[in-house]
């Protein structure tokens, strides 16, 4: 399909036997003026919320045809662009397009799941696609962090991006947890960091509450870090907000 001018055309597939028809709806702009990072990356989730770079933000450019994000950063340096994905469950898979004409290892986009680094995607390609599956339910920041050295120039020092999909992975009720380790010994005034897994993996609500069978032998925080406080034997105990299942 070749765009000739701006409109709006619809282009319809036909089987030869004419029983199947689908259509597609085109739009052809004759510039990025009044597009959005939304408009160009395409994200497929409403509510999500995205964060340009106050530094050197990215554009929406027309490259190859397709409208996408784009760089500008020319100079030594970094500068990011997130996309908040909220709350994504177990099994659920991020998907993206992206392309970068740079200098291989010295100026490309570093991907970000939160905190979590996840891949290095640099050199001079094409358009190529990247998968990432969401390894537990939770809140989720996709952060691309462009970055570049003092290196030469190659290529044109650009990188984009386009096609943004989240496919949802189903949710399940929560059957169980899990703390470990089962058991410990702890001296007077030490700390412990207990985890607590909510099965299975793909529940909307992994989250729980910790508790002491006996604070004056030991307490636990919020995030099941227990501390000891006088010799003794204490239950400490997770327990699933969803359903009230409990382990120790």
């Amino acid at each position: 399909m070749t765009a000739v001018a701006t409109g709006t055309a619809l282009v319809t597939a036909q089987s030869i036997d004419g029983s199947k028809i689908k259509t597609c709806t085109v739009n052809v702009v004759s510039s990025t003026d009044g597009l959005t990072l939304e408009d160009a990356v395409n994200g497929t989730g409403s509510n999500y919320t995205y964060n340009n770079a106050a530094n050197y933000p990215f554009e929406t450019e027309i490259r190859d045809g397709r409208l996408c994000a784009a760089s500008t950063m020319t100079v030594q340096g970094e500068a990011l662009l997130q996309v908040d994905l909220g709350t994504l469950t177990a099994g659920s898979v991020v998907r993206f397009d992206w392309k970068t004409d740079t200098r291989y290892m010295f100026h490309g986009w570093i991907l970000w799941f939160n905190n979590d680094y996840v891949a290095n995607l640099t050199g001079s390609t094409g358009w190529l696609t990247y998968e990432y599956v969401i390894p537990v339910t939770g809140q989720y920041v996709l952060t691309w962090n462009l970055h570049k050295d003092n290196s030469p120039v190659d290529g044109s020092n650009k990188s984009w991006v386009d096609n943004l999909v989240v496919e949802s992975q189903s949710t399940s009720p929560v059957e169980g947890v899990n703390v470990t380790p089962e058991t410990a010994e702890m001296y007077t005034g030490g700390q412990l960091a207990l985890n607590a897994e909510v099965y299975p993996s793909n529940v909307a609500d992994a989250s729980v509450s910790w508790s002491s069978s006996n604070e004056s032998v030991a307490t636990v925080n919020s995030n099941g870090v227990v501390t000891a406080v006088a010799p003794g034997t204490a239950d400490i105990i997770a327990a699933t907000t969803e359903g009230g299942f409990t382990d120790s």
